[in-house]
């Protein structure tokens, strides 16, 4: 049995399907995200020196790059330090947590795109005939949308260290342990909307480089914390980040507005519509 036409809703849905085209269009030929790791060490040997990170992804590949200014510093850090390490305390598990590889998620996510194409064109013919049910399909649609924007915003870039094998060398890594001691780490995140969403982790680390401790201090090095003069302090500002493109920005809006408020808002107003009373005349 269908009911009345909603036109409303109707408009709505045709919006939401311009809106998934231009998103299909901008996932399929911008790129999705950039990402920054930049480290200055501001006290210690590489004074002076830092280490930046950066990369693009996109629907086809994730290039990288590493830039280090100060490099003969660091050279000279490197030449003049040794190997010495100590155990670590840590307890290493294993995790059955999995993560998507990005080379998938570029795969899969124009092809979710395009189903969310197709259950909003659907959406549009339910309500031009006024099909009974179809908040169901309605229920989907947004499901679908909101999943579309949790891979762009999360998994996509948890993903590109999907691609990684962490295997190899783990137990290698295990057996080095530590390599410099009495450790401190400090940071905060930092959210930014504007043109582009920016999520960035703001951090200070410091401590004591056992590779520059001479070896008859090392056991009271080890022991007692020294004082920041020591020839082995270190001391590191940094800063890691991802800046997503404009259209994610934009989508996430749409999402709030398009996929969110305004069918919350026409399905209480359509709830809550009561009939004019019949006046009674006696």
């Amino acid at each position: 049995m269908a009911e009345k036409k909603n036109y409303p809703k109707m408009v709505l849905h045709i919006v939401q399907l311009v809106c998934l085209v231009l998103l299909l269009n901008a996932v399929e030929t911008q790129n999705w995200y950039s990402g920054k790791v930049s480290l200055d060490y501001v006290e210690g040997i590489p004074t002076n020196t830092s280490i930046e990170v950066n990369l693009d992804v996109d629907k086809d590949s994730a290039d990288g790059s590493i830039r280090i200014d100060g490099f003969l510093s660091y050279r000279n850090w490197q030449n003049i330090r040794n190997d010495t390490t100590i155990p670590s305390d840590e307890v290493m598990e294993e995790s059955d947590f999995e993560v998507t590889p990005l080379s998938e998620i570029q795969e899969t996510l124009p092809i979710l795109v395009k189903i969310a194409i197709a259950m909003t064109s659907l959406m549009v013919i339910l309500c031009y005939y006024g099909i009974n049910y179809r908040y169901l399909f309605g229920i989907l649609n947004t499901s679908m949308a909101f999943y579309i924007l949790f891979t762009l915003i999360i998994l996509a870039p948890i993903g590109y260290f999907g691609d990684f094998d962490y295997t190899s060398g783990m137990q290698m890594d295990r057996n080095e342990g530590e390599s410099s001691v009495h450790q401190s780490f400090e940071g905060s995140p930092e959210i930014s909307i504007s043109d582009n969403l920016e999520l960035n982790y703001i951090f200070t680390t410091d401590g004591y480089d056992l590779g520059l401790v001479n070896t008859s201090q090392l056991d009271d090095v080890i022991e007692n914390e020294p004082s920041e003069d020591h020839r082995s302090y270190y001391k590191i500002d940094g800063i890691a980040g991802i800046e997503y493109s404009a259209f994610v920005t934009e989508y996430l809006w749409a999402c709030a507005v398009l996929f969110f408020a305004v069918p919350f808002g026409i399905s209480f107003r359509d709830r809550v519509k009561i009939d004019k009373p019949v006046k009674m005349e006696f």
